[in-house]
């Protein structure tokens, strides 16, 4: 199976985490930020090798990663934001790619919220600040 790329909030997690009781093995995921659910499927041995940027963990996994990194560390890689974004890599990847959204126009350019955070995040995390009276709509 393609490398999975995850994007980052509660949606997200929750599918990794099923995945653990579907039918595949010695998955790979190449992207920006790893999650709980993830990081499960690591120590579950259904994934292989994750490529990420950060961690985004809940304080009861960061507890396990910190005690289990001996054997973690050969399965997780850490690599600058500019190279796990970028467009080229990920092409070429052929990643299956899951991202939440607030919007998506006929164009493919897609707008994304931060919970409780008065910040916008466009694909490959560029950040745009807005107030809420902002204008809603922009290309990429």
């Amino acid at each position: 199976m393609l490398p999975i790329q995850s994007g980052v909030g509660n949606v997200a997690n929750a599918v990794m985490a099923g995945l653990e009781d579907g039918p595949f093995a010695r998955l790979t995921a190449y992207t920006e930020v790893l999650q709980d659910g993830m990081l499960n499927l690591i120590r579950s041995g259904r994934m292989a090798l994750a490529s990420a940027t950060a961690l985004s963990l809940s304080s009861n996994a960061a507890k396990q990663f910190n005690r289990e990194i001996d054997s973690l560390k050969n399965k997780i890689v850490l690599r600058t934001q500019e190279i796990s974004n970028h467009p080229e890599v990920i092409r070429r990847l052929g990643v299956i790619a899951m991202n939440g959204l607030i919007e998506a126009d006929i164009y493919g350019n897609v707008r994304r919220r931060c919970p409780d955070q008065p910040v916008m995040s466009l694909v490959g995390a560029s950040i745009k600040i807005t107030r809420p009276s902002a204008n809603l709509a922009y290309s990429m």
